[in-house]
């Protein structure tokens, strides 16, 4: 006990870590799995939108699931590679189906491509293509070259010379261009709601819910990866010069990635859920679709205006 495992993270600080990942982790999983029963409802079967949404919370599922491998088989070398490999292709495949989600409320709320609306599995391939396609070329690539091992704080590509730049090529690289297209679509979607629906919304306390959900996902990025980003910045820079407190933040915010991207898709959806529930254990009615047209707070919109027709 005490005995360094990489640069200066100790055996003992890793044990304070591995729980609070394990924690993070478990959140998202569960998170993931309330989320995604709303993809059994007909109402959220017949539009596009929240079905894109539903396939973020698979792969913030794997996501999670890898932190979970991690957890239990850190020290055994078959596990550990298999839960980077999760890491990396889980991670990945999240933020490009988020990108994808993006430009689909792009499409359908700034060039007001009403084809959307009506001719969708040409799009859900080619959004399939790019989201489960790329992260696993990328895996496939990070097994192949070996580049996958025993890192803190968990099992991910390691620190060594060689397996470094794969960081970079394979994942943070792919991630920076990923987000730099969902905020210039997101800044473009925003100014477009605005534009339609100023922001006189607000006396009534709500917003449409693109706007509301390019603040909420866009923030969601801010506080969840940015002290990963800070952590490997400083791993990358100097291996033997890992800091206890940045590596805690990162332990602490990364995975709840999928809790949080759970959280916000609840939150917009919290009254079609809520009358779900009480429908399944108190008979209530049935939501309908008028339901998640008035939760969706866009009445008197017509199909071409509305996200998630």
């Amino acid at each position: 006990s005490g005995a360094p495992v990489a640069a200066v993270i100790t055996e003992q600080q890793l044990s304070i870590i591995k729980p609070i990942s394990f924690v993070g982790a478990l959140l998202s999983m569960i998170a993931s799995i309330i989320v995604f029963t709303g993809v059994f409802w007909k109402q959220f079967r017949k539009t596009f939108g929240p079905n894109l949404i539903f396939i973020v919370n698979v792969s913030d599922f794997i996501a999670a699931l890898s932190h979970i491998l991690d957890f239990f088989g850190y020290c055994n070398n078959g596990v550990c590679i298999a839960s980077a490999a999760l890491d990396l292709f889980g991670y990945l495949s999240s933020h490009l189906w988020m990108t994808c989600f993006t430009h689909y409320t792009f499409e359908a709320f700034v060039r007001k491509n009403k084809k959307l609306f009506f001719v969708k599995w040409p799009y859900m391939l080619g959004y399939s293509l790019l989201s489960w396609g790329i992260p696993f070329v990328f895996m496939v690539i990070a097994l192949e070259r070996g580049v996958f091992g025993r890192t803190v704080p968990w099992c991910w590509i390691k620190g060594d010379s060689y397996s470094k730049p794969y960081r970079i090529w394979l994942f943070y690289g792919p991630l920076l261009i990923v987000y730099a297209v969902m905020l210039v679509m997101y800044l473009l979607l925003c100014f477009a709601v605005y534009k339609r629906e100023p922001l006189k919304t607000k006396s009534k306390g709500k917003y449409h819910i693109s706007f509301r959900l390019a603040r909420l996902l866009i923030l969601a990025f801010l506080v969840v990866r940015l002290p990963s980003i800070i952590d490997r910045i400083n791993e990358f820079a100097s291996s033997e010069n890992d800091v206890f407190v940045l590596t805690l933040l990162h332990a602490i915010f990364t995975p709840t990635h999928g809790f949080v991207n759970s959280v916000i898709f609840f939150y917009s959806f919290r009254h079609l859920y809520w009358r779900r529930w009480q429908q399944m254990c108190c008979n209530k009615k049935n939501p309908t679709s008028m339901d998640l047209e008035l939760n969706l707070n866009i009445r008197g919109s017509s199909v071409s205006d509305n996200l998630l027709d």
